[in-house]
């Protein structure tokens, strides 16, 4: 089966320097929909970021673009790499270089009311990759470079929950 998406948005190919904001790392398929949350790699990065949905069907979609959320405004600690959807379906995990982010209260059709909640991890590296275990914990792994990386973390919601 063959999925390819575009982003209705985006009118140039590639875009400006302070238009850069259809890359995409952080997926996650859910209910017969990916979910896709773009990196926003633009100049003068500010945190913000696209929730997009596209069909996991077969064919040619328009993503729709259902909300909006800002991480920090640092790009090399913020900017989104990861994500994934607990088993509830309650709660989303992104994930950047340094933090995680929880969102919750969304709806599959619309982001635009989701809150989100930033955890420092307090370790910073180049994680890429993020999943629930269950609904309480979650796996990370980062990549290798030539001093350090290439780990899998495991980690605990209990620590962050109010």
């Amino acid at each position: 089966m063959v999925i390819n998406f575009y982003y209705p948005e985006q009118k140039d190919f590639p875009p400006k320097k302070s238009a850069r904001y259809f890359d995409a790392e952080a997926f996650f398929e859910y209910q017969g929909y990916f979910y896709i949350f773009t990196k926003n790699r633009s100049a003068g990065f500010n945190g913000d970021l696209t929730v997009y949905k596209v069909p996991n069907a077969a064919g040619r979609h328009a993503a729709e673009a259902i909300g909006n959320l800002n991480t920090c405004g640092v790009y090399k600690k913020c900017a989104v790499t990861g994500a994934d959807i607990s088993p509830d379906g309650k709660t989303v995990v992104l994930l950047a270089g340094d933090r995680i982010g929880l969102v919750t209260g969304f709806t599959p059709e619309n982001f635009g009311a989701a809150e989100m909640e930033e955890h420092e991890l307090g370790h910073f590296s180049q994680k890429e990759g993020i999943c629930f275990k269950d609904g309480s914990t979650l796996f990370i792994a980062d990549e290798k470079d030539k001093k350090s990386g290439g780990n899998l973390y495991k980690l605990s919601l209990a620590e962050f929950r109010k």
